[in-house]
């Protein structure tokens, strides 16, 4: 996983997540990491995932849905917990 692209701001207890990431669950996991540490009461995830050139609406169905996007759409996200107070 490569996070060179990820900015972590703290303030009174509240993380704020920016900056992008190649893949959905990276996204994710990166979230799970920020709200395990102590003392964290919020994380605030404006993360983005880079989208390979050509890919959703213009090169997919109508809905904008394509192949590989939909591979994923069986795996359940990983249980979030956002707000601690």
């Amino acid at each position: 996983m490569d996070v060179g692209d990820v900015t972590v701001d703290v303030a009174t207890g509240v993380v704020t997540l920016g900056g992008t990431v190649r893949q959905r669950r990276e996204k994710y996991v990166i979230e799970e990491i920020a709200d395990a540490v102590f003392g964290v009461m919020e994380v605030e995830n404006h993360l983005r995932v880079l989208r390979p050139s050509g890919a959703g609406w213009a090169t997919g169905s109508d809905t904008g849905d394509d192949e590989e996007a939909l591979r994923g759409a069986d795996t359940v996200p990983p249980n979030r917990t956002l707000n601690k107070s």
